[in-house]
């Protein structure tokens, strides 16, 4: 006869719990039952969650019981199979309802539960057999999930009792690597040293270096790390630009039953920690952090400065850039990734300088703050809007809290078990409710400083694309060149949204061709005698234009700026001038456009109209 497969589960809350003997405990245990009942307990079907909590279902959704729950249902663990737990409160602490209802899912699939503490056996035919088996278990389980209830109910007091008087007694001794707390515990005091290196990374940060070249200029320098013995990483630097404890914010968290990471719990409160950055100085790194002006480029020379959101006007494929080789030396031009890749569009390029220079010849010429302006507006509506969300979040926190406490009151005089239970359900609902809305308070917040930050700072944006792109024209040294240009890569991401490459101009594809035809087709027929005529005369014209186009050299090139307040600039080549001039912009509604060189009567679109050339492309994090 085949003998069952054994299954064993551990789990313990604590991930410091696997430094003393719970793991080498509940191994033994298994291995002890499976050699005494002449089981083999192989380790392809052991299942370990390790510092998972089973009280808010960690291990459910996100550990190896989840697997294992899931292979259950789907019929992949054999009937007859022994599943070894040291005790059932190892499987759920979770209310008796929910730990029952797994408990039964696993035995109605024809699998033995073994708990090995009391060497209890669980089956169907048992329960079915003996009803008290049934008492038994949802004893167990009941206490579990009322000694986690209360445990944590203990916890939260303490804490609570503790936020009360944060401003006489620090909450706990976990503080930033730059701070210490003092031995009476009622304050932080400065580490001198590593306050300066905080410093280093906010001024390296303004003047436009990403995190990845601030990383790399604390490793050159032998600069040693608050906590890592390897150097620094690009996401402990980030984690510090990020961290308003530098300003001296504190926000308390908790575990919520929903997750498995903190989340904030109550107001932020200021002035807990000593500031060490002024606030202007946080949010200007702030509003670059969100803008994306820390992502690293791909290589330090910052070949493209518009990587990232330089797009194939055809296909919508990124632009990648290609370096070649001749007698002056090495030229880099941008071409479509599909194309280089062999699997669509053309293989057409164009020079990375000619884009940059074009850019910037635009800017001086035609003054970039009125395409900006309407962004001025813009962010003041979102700040109003934030503002808004942030009154009517706290307005709801207050509501939940009083709700909170008006349960806690109420369970002073509940006796009845099932009333009990129900009401720690509703608290546990509301304290969730409350940990959302102090996620999205602080969320509002931080949104709200950083809109405050960008409100009204058009001048100085354009300023120093202006100062950046005269510098690096003017630095000899390679390295110069190189900070010059991670800086302005960075300045242009704050107002860029993308642009879009077309290397011979608005070329139509054979099937776009074919579509216009069968529309031209579909209207004719249904039209009037008179109309016919027009509509024939309009589909000869727009269909030759159409076939032309394909006809497009590279002097019909031209590259379309799209910002991030919505407006455009279409940029094209004129080949009897040898020099790139603005063919259109859209100012809000406002479309310009010029002919030749000549201004022509400005058109005022609806907003549903779109420009042939403003196609929406998903973008990726490159």
């Amino acid at each position: 006869m085949e003998r069952p497969l054994c299954i064993s589960y551990i789990r313990f809350s604590k991930a410091t719990q696997a430094e003393g003997s719970s793991l080498e405990r509940q191994l033994q245990l298994s291995r002890t039952y499976a050699e005494e009942h002449g089981l083999v307990l192989d380790d392809k079907h052991s299942y370990q969650d390790l510092g998972k909590s089973a009280f808010t279902s960690e291990h459910v959704k996100e550990g190896e019981f989840g697997v294992f729950l899931e292979f259950v249902k789907q019929g992949r663990v054999p009937k007859g199979s022994v599943l070894l737990v040291e005790s059932l409160d190892r499987l759920s602490r979770e209310s008796v309802l929910t730990a029952f209802k797994q408990f039964q899912e696993i035995l109605d699939a024809g699998i033995k539960i073994v708990t090995l503490s009391d060497k209890m056996e669980y089956t169907k035919e048992g329960f079915e057999a003996n009803i008290g088996n049934i008492f038994i278990s949802l004893g167990i389980m009941a206490r579990a999930n009322e000694e986690s209830l209360r445990k944590s109910e203990r916890i939260c007091a303490a804490w609570r009792l503790k936020r009360k008087n944060l401003h006489n007694i620090k909450l706990t001794a976990n503080c930033p690597g730059w701070l210490e707390l003092t031995p009476d515990k009622k304050d932080f005091i400065l580490k001198e040293d590593r306050v300066e290196i905080v410093k280093q990374i906010f001024e390296l940060s303004l003047s436009g270096l990403g995190v990845k070249a601030i990383s790399t200029i604390l490793n050159k320098q032998k600069i040693e790390p608050f906590r890592s013995k390897i150097g620094w990483y690009q996401t402990t630097v980030r984690k510090i630009l990020s961290n308003s404890a530098v300003i001296g914010e504190f926000q308390p968290h908790v575990f919520g039953s929903k997750h498995s990471k903190p989340v904030p719990d109550g107001e932020l409160i200021k002035d807990y920690f000593p500031p060490i950055i002024d606030t202007d100085t946080f949010y200007a790194v702030q509003a670059k952090l969100k803008n994306g002006a820390h992502r690293p480029g791909r290589t330090a020379k910052v070949e493209n400065l518009f990587s990232g959101y330089t797009r194939c006007g055809y296909c919508g494929s990124r632009m990648d850039v290609v370096a070649r080789h001749n007698v002056g030396g090495e030229v880099r031009y941008l071409v479509c990734d599909s194309a280089r890749r062999g699997v669509k569009c053309s293989y057409i390029s164009m020079k990375c300088n000619e884009i940059e220079k074009a850019f910037f010849e635009y800017c001086r010429e035609i003054d970039i703050r009125y395409v900006l302006r309407a962004e001025q507006q813009a962010d003041q509506n979102r700040l109003n809007e934030l503002r808004k969300s942030l009154t009517a979040r706290n307005g709801k926190l207050m509501k939940v809290q009083k709700q909170i406490d008006m349960l806690n009151v109420f369970l002073d005089d509940i006796t009845e078990r099932a009333e009990l239970e129900h009401y720690h359900e509703q608290i546990k609902k509301k304290l969730e409710e409350k940990t959302n809305l102090s996620e999205e308070i602080e969320k509002l917040s931080k949104g709200i400083c950083i809109a405050e930050y960008d409100n009204n700072n058009i001048d100085v944006r354009v300023q120093n694309l202006l100062t950046l792109d005269k510098a690096q024209n003017k630095s000899v040294k390679e390295d110069d060149k190189i900070m010059f240009r991670i800086r302005l890569r960075d300045e242009l991401r704050q107002i860029i949204s993308q642009i879009l490459v077309y290397p011979r101009g608005s070329v139509f594809s054979d099937e776009q061709i074919e579509q216009k035809e069968r529309d031209y087709e579909i209207k004719i027929k249904s039209a009037s005698d008179s109309e016919k005529h027009i509509l024939k005369h309009e589909k000869t014209i727009d269909l030759d234009g159409m076939r032309q186009s394909q006809q497009n050299t590279k002097d019909d090139r031209f590259f379309v700026v799209r910002f991030k307040n919505g407006n455009y600039r279409t940029i094209k080549y004129d080949k009897k001038q040898q020099a790139y001039r603005v063919t259109s912009e859209l100012i809000n509604d406002k479309l310009n456009w010029w002919m030749g060189n000549k201004e022509m009567a400005p058109i005022f679109r609806e907003e549903e109209e779109l420009h042939p050339f403003e196609t929406e492309f998903e973008l990726d994090s490159n």
